[in-house]
């Protein structure tokens, strides 16, 4: 990996979490404040897409100033080609198991009349699912947002019942995904300086 691609897989992952976030706050205040006032409904859309917005901004101008492309990949030594192999396989599997695991939680609460542990369990899944994205791709940031998270869903999972309850769940969810891809932005280069440093070994 040279620090082009580092730079750019940076504004992957901050745009993934911008639109992570996105979901939570729109799955939480977006669907409660339709029932309420027109204005708060508005305001809580324009906040929705305004922060989204500035995010996935800065993740382009990011992208933009790595100067890297995939054709780049093709262009690599044999070494730089398997290590780019070795990292997508990695994060391949890990997507397919994040997937089988959230199709199993939603089969489970279905069948288990528990409606409303399913976005707990998905919050928790997709939290968690930071942890070793962190050790692939050498993001520290990511270590955190997979505690926060999970802790927040796991606290969800035994205080959700009613859905005031709901509301902070997705808020706080699309606050940690919002901080954290915020972060990333702003700590790009010191984040792909260190992982320079650091031993890529999937």
């Amino acid at each position: 990996m040279n620090d082009r691609q580092i730079l750019w897989g940076l504004s992957d992952g901050a745009s993934v979490l911008a639109l992570a976030g996105f979901f939570w706050f729109g799955l939480s205040f977006g669907i409660i404040t339709y029932k309420w006032a027109w204005w708060a409904w508005g305001f809580a859309m324009a906040l929705q897409f305004g922060v989204c917005g500035s995010i996935l901004r800065a993740a382009m101008r990011l992208r933009r100033r790595s100067k890297f492309t995939p054709s780049d990949l093709r262009r690599g030594d044999q070494r730089q080609r398997e290590e780019t192999r070795r990292i997508l396989r990695a994060f391949a599997w890990l997507s397919l198991v994040q997937t089988v695991l959230i199709g199993l939680a939603v089969w489970w609460c279905l069948r288990s009349g528990a409606k409303e542990m399913i976005w707990p369990f998905i919050g928790l899944i997709v939290s968690a699912h930071f942890a070793p994205l962190a050790r692939i791709f050498h993001v520290r940031t990511y270590y955190i947002t997979a505690l926060a998270g999970s802790v927040i869903s796991l606290f969800a999972l035994i205080r959700l019942t009613d859905i005031r309850d709901f509301l902070w769940f997705g808020g706080a969810m699309a606050a940690v995904m919002w901080l954290s891809a915020w972060y990333i932005l702003r700590n790009a280069d010191q984040i792909t300086a260190r992982a320079m440093q650091e031993k890529w070994v999937v």
